[in-house]
C-alpha cells in the first residue's frame, strides 16, 4: 500500500501520468480500495492531459 501511495504522490507532484499499481483487497473496506483505484485513474487522466 505504501508503494501505491508513494507512486501516486510522485506522479501528482511532477504532473505526470503513472501506471496503475495493484491495490490489494482490504477485508471489510472494499470502498477504500475502490477509492484508491479511482484516484489512480484520475491521476492517470490528469497526468496524461498535462504531460
Amino acid at each position: 500500500m505504501l508503494y501505491v501511495f508513494e507512486t501516486m504522490a510522485i506522479a501528482a507532484d511532477k504532473g505526470r501520468s503513472h501506471t496503475n499499481k495493484e491495490v490489494p483487497e482490504i477485508e471489510g473496506y472494499s470502498k477504500i480500495r475502490q477509492e484508491i483505484l479511482d484516484l489512480q485513474e484520475a491521476l492517470q487522466f490528469c497526468g496524461g492531459a498535462t504531460g
